[in-house]
């Protein structure tokens, strides 16, 4: 039976710790229904998916499950006057306006991105990267989170955040359709 104990400790450190990620995750969703792109709340003169939809020459994803205390505004990459090649969506707190994250999407060409210490990740499936910030600090407006990049049925992903942990920023990556 003592034989055992260490690895039960270990095992239930480990528990522990998926637990604690599972649970700050959920943080983010808990208030969360499921979303489409019809029940967003876009910041006042945004655009929409829709509008997003009808002009990019790529397929658009949209987040499946949004907190109900943010609103997105979108802004377009522009190609020309009449073209984009891009679009950015940013996630605010309603209450202040505050950014909490950003999502941006284009065409993808198959570049890995040009950045140093980059961590392979799987996002639905795909090999993509993570690029921590500096420092990594708790929620209490302190920086945590940093740059997530991938590539999924020919758009390429650009995510970054301050606020959202890097286990956050791949669960809600993983939520768009």
């Amino acid at each position: 039976m003592l034989d055992n104990f260490p690895l039960n400790v270990q095992t239930n450190l480990e528990g522990v710790i998926i637990i604690r990620i599972f649970l700050t995750c959920l943080l983010v969703f808990t208030l969360v229904s499921p979303s489409t792109a019809d029940k967003i709340q876009y910041y006042k003169g945004s655009p929409t998916l829709q509008d997003v939809k009808k002009i990019m020459k790529f397929k658009v994803f949209e987040p499946t499950k949004l907190d109900s205390d943010w609103i997105v505004s979108i802004k377009y990459h522009p190609d020309d006057e009449t073209t984009a090649k891009g679009f950015t969506m940013s996630f605010l707190s309603k209450k202040d306006n505050e950014g909490i994250m950003s999502l941006s999407q284009k065409k993808g060409n198959g570049n890995k991105p040009d950045y140093e210490e980059l961590e392979k990740v799987t996002i639905n499936g795909e090999v993509g990267y993570f690029k921590k910030w500096g420092t990594d600090y708790d929620h209490r407006g302190k920086i945590t989170g940093g740059l997530l990049w991938w590539e999924q049925k020919g758009t390429s992903f650009e995510f970054w955040s301050v606020k959202c942990s890097k286990e956050c920023m791949i669960t809600f990556a993983e939520s768009l359709k």
